[in-house]
């Protein structure tokens, strides 16, 4: 087979031609300065070149998937590629800027940062092979118990009475596909992304280029004249190196380069709420996810381990500011007051008087303490125009940012990957072109679907339950909608069928049928 040669003449242009021992090269009388024979993909080395290396010295490989971007959602993809049988010899390249902190360095105590994975993101990370790893030291929610302070009206998720009816169904949730132990589990970030990184450390077909940063993109679609073409892009860090490649993948976050670099258009808007994120100790060891709706915004509580438990608490930038400011024992004040006080207007419903054991509203737990110090960031929307452009792909928060208050921004991204993976599973087992267009917009549309779907269902929720006017200042025209909204809640915690199908939905119901085709001998 012919071997790439970079070759830097002295005008300083590189040039890259096919080399063969039974067909030599035509003689040439420009000095040459340098040669250099590429590596192969598999012998590139865990850190490339220092930035100070001249431009002139190329070091030129050759990869089928350059995945730009090594957060969760970008490792989590090449593990995905690595373990499915269709990629067992393909060169997968994943760039990122820094390494994540190792395993064994992490601090005993949880990080303020988690996330809740579901029972579907917990089956794809066993079919990848790191979820033994994780649930150790993860917080399992059991139960799940939404209000707010405006009124009686509560939903309330016992899963004890939901196991048995959601292991029964024939078209998912099979116990041998996915651990039933509760509606989700919440993960710490470094720990999710430690675990990952080590793993696809051990996947030959996946070389990590740690640090890296990206340049440019060459052969984008802007740059071609008549649609799609064999040719492969040209991915350029800005240490000179440079990977060809039959796909490029975005995973490089909201303020996405490659996004840019394809010219897709985002669209979104800022929700001028700051989530003020904490980790406490409670008054009981907890297993319940917990969300009471404030006129202000959203606070959560979400399980870790023994009597730890993460807080999310979504509210008005400056009251963000004072929170974070204030000393514990004020901070703590404000939180019981927010989670503890009794509903502002009574809304009497007849559907509270019906509701069984299990459906009856339980006390939330009291909060007795900090275990780190509170910090806060915006909060916004953000969605692109396109996922899929030519050889290019976006998946996680390169796609689309959402609110946190349902805790499905990293389940959203684990469902792009699954849906990505199996489209270029399928693309290869019939011969196509895993960079195709043709291709890659069917990842585009089944995710862009669902993920609307969630976007419009996070804001219905979000604005419904949100109010402008300060606690117990509301006027009585508010009255009858903050009525009519308790009297609804009241009545879907009534209906076993209905709260039935919102669970299988937030446990990523939908995606199991792709997880299964794709790794399904891995489950």
């Amino acid at each position: 087979d012919a071997l790439p040669i970079s070759l830097t003449l002295s005008a300083r242009k590189a040039w890259r031609l096919p080399f063969s021992s039974g067909r030599p090269l035509e003689p040439t009388s420009i000095p040459l300065t340098t040669v250099e024979i590429a590596p192969p993909v598999s012998s590139l080395p865990l850190k490339v070149r220092p930035t100070s290396t001249p431009l002139s010295v190329v070091s030129h490989t050759e990869a089928d998937v350059v995945i730009v971007g090594g957060g969760m959602v970008g490792t989590a993809l090449a593990c995905a590629l690595a373990s499915s049988p269709m990629f067992s010899a393909s060169k997968i390249v994943l760039l990122e800027q820094r390494p994540p902190a190792p395993l064994a360095e992490l601090p005993s105590l949880p990080d303020s940062r988690v996330v809740a994975v579901t029972p579907t993101t917990i089956a794809f990370l066993q079919a990848i092979g790191v979820w033994d790893q994780l649930k150790a030291r993860s917080g399992v929610f059991r139960d799940m118990q939404v209000w707010e302070a405006e009124g009686t009206g509560h939903l309330r998720f016992d899963m004890s009475s939901e196991l048995d009816s959601l292991r029964s169904s024939p078209l998912s949730f099979a116990p041998a596909t996915v651990s039933l132990d509760g509606l989700g589990h919440i993960v710490e970030n470094r720990r999710l992304q430690a675990v990952l990184f080590e793993r696809a450390k051990q996947f030959p077909q996946v070389n990590i280029v740690c640090p890296s940063q990206l340049d440019t993109i060459e052969g984008l679609k802007k740059d071609i004249q008549d649609g799609d073409t064999p040719l492969p892009l040209l991915v350029k860090l800005k240490d000179g190196h440079a990977i060809s490649a039959r796909l490029v993948i975005g995973s490089d976050g909201a303020m996405s380069q490659v996004r840019t670099l394809a010219d897709i258009f985002s669209w979104g808007w800022t929700y001028e709420h700051h989530a003020v994120v904490a980790n406490v100790r409670l008054d009981r060891h907890n297993t319940t996810a917990w969300q009471r709706f404030l006129p202000t915004g959203p606070l959560a509580i979400l399980p870790l381990w023994e009597d730890m438990s993460s807080i999310v608490w979504s509210t008005s930038p400056l009251e963000a500011q004072r929170l974070v400011k204030s000393a514990e024992p004020d901070f703590i004040s404000h939180l019981n007051e927010a989670l503890l006080t009794r509903s502002l207007h009574e809304t009497p419903s007849f559907w509270t008087s019906t509701s069984s054991a299990a459906d009856q509203f339980v006390d939330p737990p009291y909060v007795l303490g900090l275990t780190n110090k509170p910090w806060s960031h915006p909060l916004k929307l953000q969605h692109a125009d396109r996922y899929a452009s030519h050889r290019v792909a976006l998946i996680g928060d390169a796609a689309h940012t959402v609110h946190p208050l349902a805790g499905q921004g990293l389940n959203l991204g684990i469902g792009d990957v699954i849906s990505l993976a199996e489209t270029l599973h399928t693309a290869v087992a019939t011969g196509a072109d895993i960079g195709s267009l043709h291709v890659l917009q069917r990842f585009e549309n089944d995710r862009k679907a669902a993920n609307i779907a969630m976007i419009a269902v996070l804001n219905f929720i979000k604005y419904s339950f949100s109010s402008s006017a300060p606690a117990g200042s509301q006027s009585v025209l508010d009255l009858p909608w903050i009525t009519s909204r308790n009297a609804v809640v009241s009545m879907i915690n009534n209906l076993p069928s209905i709260k039935r199908e919102i669970v299988k939905y937030a446990m990523g119901d939908g995606q199991l049928n792709k997880l299964k085709q794709t790794f399904g001998g891995l489950l």
